[in-house]
């Protein structure tokens, strides 16, 4: 478990030494990283005049995108390195913490 966290926070930086190859892998970690964190999101699900927000249209889109494992996410992950079985059952089975994945730090407190 502790291992997804540090996966998609390693894509979020970029050290000035890094090849393209490692410049484009991180940049395709972080839409995979936003799309995880769209589909943990947690608020309003509805506007004022009770119709889903938009946020909640981004939810069950990364909720589809990371339960249907189809092409376009297995491109994506492709492309960050990331494998996407294990990121689609990690994700359907409640193992990435939301609060990990904004503070990789309490991913080894977890552990």
């Amino acid at each position: 478990m502790n291992e997804l966290p540090k996966l998609l926070h390693d894509s979020r930086g970029i050290q000035s030494g890094d090849s393209q190859a490692e410049r484009c892998r991180n940049m395709w970690g972080k839409v995979v990283l936003n799309e995880v964190l769209a589909a943990l999101w947690e608020g309003n699900t509805c506007n004022s005049k009770g119709y889903p927000s938009p946020a909640e249209f981004a939810r069950r889109h990364a909720d589809s995108w990371l339960r249907n494992c189809g092409r376009d996410m297995r491109e994506v992950c492709d492309l960050a390195g990331i494998d996407p079985e294990f990121l689609s059952q990690a994700y359907i089975s409640g193992r990435i913490k939301k609060a990990v994945l904004e503070k990789p730090e309490l991913a080894e407190v977890a552990a």
